[in-house]
């Protein structure tokens, strides 16, 4: 293990060193590059410079060529009008022999001062090319230099690291030899003396595996048991809320049913003290009174059966007892849910006091 960290260590370590050279080869690089293209650009602003000046001077010494040729022209047209003028067509000596005698010298100087400018230029760019040259050389030298004692360095290094490497594999060998050893002779003593231990724990283990698998099926079983439980509660929970609800509905729907029986009897008699030729006024009590006895004839006795509203063989309807019972002298009418409103909030009140005419405009209203 120590062998194998140790390699990987150096092989990180030289791979940390290669990419430090490779990284400072390439600052060379482009340090070099750098450098090249500005010597090369420095040499062509200066030859596109001189080129310049070449330029110039060939347009100015075209510019003179022409104008001495212009003037020679010229001179050699203003002679021949002359000629013509004063002595006739003849032959005369050229006025342009003098001036052409003149001009040959400055030319030749002027071209022999352009090829040496072109010679010089020449030597310049020769001279800056091996300047650059050897500056390359030498960056080159250096580089060299650098890169080999770089691999003296890292060479160095892998042979200390392969050194301590080995040093610790070897030590680490002989560890583990005596480590193995004393194991060795630990386990042969635990086993000469743990023979009879390991079969009373495997007994134990077994006792104990099975007593927790029953008490698990236990707990499962109780847990069954109360989820079971839990579920009938409630279903009957709420079977007897279903059960009470149609009670309730039952007994709201019978006492309806009496109110409006006892709001229809009430009509009735109302109506019949209005079809009475004396009429009077009556108290509260009075109608108390009259409330009472009409709730004593619909509520039914031990000895008497239960009331309802049935229909007569003539059609008419009306409470009438049961079978064997004697039948009611009130008749019953249909009664809208507002007169049955009216008559609750007439019953209810306490304070009023008027005539049967009155109480019957007010049960029509």
């Amino acid at each position: 293990v120590n062998k194998r960290f140790a390699l990987q260590s150096y092989e990180i370590a030289r791979k940390e060193k290669l990419a430090e050279i490779a990284k400072i080869e390439a600052a060379e690089d482009k340090a070099r590059a750098e450098n090249k293209e500005a010597a090369l650009a420095a040499m062509e602003a200066e030859r596109a410079d001189k080129m310049k000046q070449l330029a110039q001077m060939d347009a100015d010494a075209a510019r003179e060529r022409k104008m001495n040729v212009m003037r020679a022209k010229k001179a050699m047209e203003t002679e021949r009008q002359e000629r013509v003028s004063e002595f006739g067509e003849h032959a005369r000596p050229s006025a342009l022999a003098p001036v052409l005698d003149a001009l040959g010298p400055e030319m030749e100087r002027k071209s022999n001062a352009i090829l040496v400018k072109n010679i010089a230029n020449q030597e310049q760019r020769q001279r800056i090319m091996a300047v650059i040259e050897q500056e390359i050389e030498v960056e080159r030298e250096r580089n060299r230099k650098i890169a080999v004692a770089a691999m003296e360095e890292e060479r160095q290094y892998r042979l200390l690291i392969d050194s301590k490497a080995e040093a610790q594999t070897e030590m680490q060998s002989k560890f583990s030899q005596r480590q193995s050893a004393v194991l060795e002779e630990i386990e042969r003593e635990r086993r000469l003396s743990d023979d009879d231990i390991e079969i009373i724990e495997k007994s134990v283990q077994t006792a104990q595996k099975k007593a927790i698998a029953e008490s698990i099926s236990d707990k499962s079983a109780e847990f069954e048991r109360k989820a079971n439980h839990r579920l009938v509660l409630v279903a009957s929970e709420e079977a007897r809320r279903e059960r009470i609800a149609d009670e309730m509905e039952k007994l709201k729907e019978a006492e309806k049913e009496r109110e409006l029986t006892k709001l229809a009897v009430l009509k009735a008699e109302e109506a019949e003290r209005n079809e009475r030729p004396e009429t009077r006024p009556r108290a509260p009590a009075d109608l108390d009174n009259v409330h009472a006895e009409i709730n004593r004839d619909f509520e039914p006795s031990s000895d008497e059966g239960s009331w309802d509203l049935m229909t007569d063989e003539d059609g008419k309807s009306g409470p009438r007892r049961g079978p064997g019972k004697r039948p009611s002298k009130l008749a019953s009418t249909n009664v809208s849910e507002d007169v049955i409103d009216e008559m609750k909030d007439r019953q209810e009140s306490s304070s009023l006091f008027c005539s049967e005419d009155e109480a019957t405009k007010c049960i029509i209203s």
